[in-house]
């Protein structure tokens, strides 16, 4: 035995399990052989003789039943389906049902909340998640948004639409649902028929702090548990912890009023689309139904690589609705403009600065709010690099230019963490403090935020700095051009 099956495992992820090791000795992959040699005629065998044998889908799924460490795939499917029997439990203080398979995470701005939801529901259907090849697959790792006017929303404009991509390249199929208006009992009525038949639901939210409760579309959670007599839902995404906290009566943005918003849980949207969900969307839940199996591999890279294309050959993206209205530039159109933006500037200096570039108000504060994302931007692009380079290994007709495109990313990243640092510092135990405070709701206090704030405004308002951060989103803009041009041949090979 050397696997151990995941906390809700899923039959049918087991049997592509299975069927993936007969087409590996099929193919003569000596890698198949370690699993193989669970089988009483292989255990002494060599690579050779086992790639040689004949091979039925029974001894794999026997095989493997033993690699998990069961005397046979009966009995492996017995333990399956007594975990998922026992899967539904009741409520203490109500007649609610909850799956206690759902794992929490964190869930901030530089977490990719709505990434994380997702992996949150595949690995409940017993999925086995790579986050290079999540964000990969997806897209995720290939964009990058920037709004002239600046504003924190500018990273999450494509959450609603990558999320069910990804559901997608692990053979899941993703469905929005919503309906228009502030009536919530048939949003309610759906979450609670998912519960009862054993799939959680997700749902962008509302990110809750000690000192208030604040709408920020970024943030999603997985709904695991519904109790509509108590009025009350588990969720994932929400700490450490799965909890279970009130449905909101409404959209009453004080957390002490008579319909708090809390969570973001079925909460009115008043129509907003765009980075809020699927356009038009009040109540907004993603709705997640496991499939047979995720399509090979190749598939997958040949839609990812193709959809990377198409993120960096997208000049803008609209959204329509909601407090962050407007359009926003995308992929190499978007470094263009930050780069321009941060050569063009005017003042030097914090007072000539701010007088010269003054913010134009919620949400729009400038450069200094899409700066805060060059952080997230080098996460990206490290895992850009990290899947190039794993779809390199997999497919050697294109391994060449993948191979230099995970190159190229590797530095876009590296050119992006150094724009942050100019801006922010390279004390990154200063900024988890700093993020802790924000976390438990003591922002805005005391001098160690203060002092931070002060030097990284200071850094902003420098001249000097700026077009330091001009030349390295330069660097960073010539060499996504490259890795652009190598996925694009890429692409060709592939076909």
């Amino acid at each position: 035995m050397s696997r151990s099956l995941p906390y809700y495992p899923s039959l049918e992820n087991l049997k592509k399990q299975a069927k993936d090791l007969l087409a590996a000795h099929r193919r003569g992959d000596g890698e198949a052989c370690k699993v193989l040699r669970n089988l009483h005629r292989f255990c002494n065998a060599a690579d050779g003789e086992i790639l040689e044998a004949d091979l039925s889908l029974h001894d794999a799924q026997f095989a493997l039943a033993m690699e998990y460490g069961f005397e046979s795939w009966a009995a492996l499917k017995r333990q399956v389906h007594d975990i998922r029997q026992s899967e539904h439990e009741q409520w203490a203080e109500g007649q609610g049902l909850w799956l206690a398979g759902v794992k929490s995470f964190p869930n901030d701005d530089s977490q990719l909340s709505h990434m994380r939801a997702v992996r949150c529901v595949l690995q409940y259907h017993g999925a086995e998640i790579d986050w290079n090849w999540l964000l990969g697959a997806c897209g995720e790792a290939f964009c990058y948004y920037y709004h002239p006017d600046g504003t924190f929303l500018s990273q999450h404009v494509h959450s609603w639409d990558v999320g069910a991509a990804a559901l997608a390249a692990y053979g899941c199929e993703g469905r929005w649902h919503a309906v228009r208006g502030a009536d919530v009992s048939e949003t309610l009525g759906l979450i609670e028929s998912e519960i009862r038949a054993g799939r959680p639901v997700i749902s962008p939210g509302i990110a809750p702090t000690p000192d208030g409760v604040h709408s920020r579309c970024n943030y999603w959670y997985v709904v695991s548990g519904i109790d509509l007599e108590a009025r009350k839902v588990a969720l994932a995404g929400a700490g450490d912890r799965v909890r279970r906290t009130p449905l909101p009566h409404g959209d009453d943005p004080n957390p002490e009023g008579p319909h708090p918003r809390w969570f973001g849980i079925c909460r009115t949207f008043d129509g907003m689309g765009g980075h809020y969900g699927p356009p038009g969307a009040d109540n907004p839940v993603l709705l997640v139904r496991p499939g047979a199996g995720a399509p090979d591999e190749l598939t997958v890279a040949r839609r990812a690589l193709a959809r990377a294309v198409g993120l960096g050959r997208e000049t803008s993206v609209t959204a329509t609705y909601g407090w962050g209205a407007g359009t926003y530039l995308s992929g190499l159109a978007a470094m263009r403009r930050l780069r321009d933006d941060l050569d063009t500037a005017p003042g030097d200096g914090i007072e000539e600065f701010a007088r010269l570039y003054p913010a134009k108000g919620d949400p729009f504060h400038g450069l200094s709010d899409e700066l805060a994302f060059m952080d997230l931007l080098a996460q990206r692009r490290r895992v850009a690099a990290g899947f190039c380079t794993q779809l390199a290994a997999k497919a050697p007709a294109a391994r060449k230019s993948l191979s230099a495109a995970a190159d190229r990313y590797g530095i876009v990243a590296e050119r992006a963490q150094q724009v942050f640092e100019v801006r922010y510092g390279r004390d990154e135990a200063a900024r988890a403090r700093i993020q802790e405070m924000i976390d438990t709701g003591r922002s805005g206090r005391g001098p160690e935020w203060e002092d931070y704030w002060r030097n990284a405004d200071a850094a902003l308002a420098s001249r000097a700095n700026r077009r330091r951060m001009a030349q390295l989103v330069a660097e960073a803009l010539e060499h996504e051009t490259a890795a652009l041009k190598e996925i694009e041949a890429a692409v060709g090979l592939l076909d």
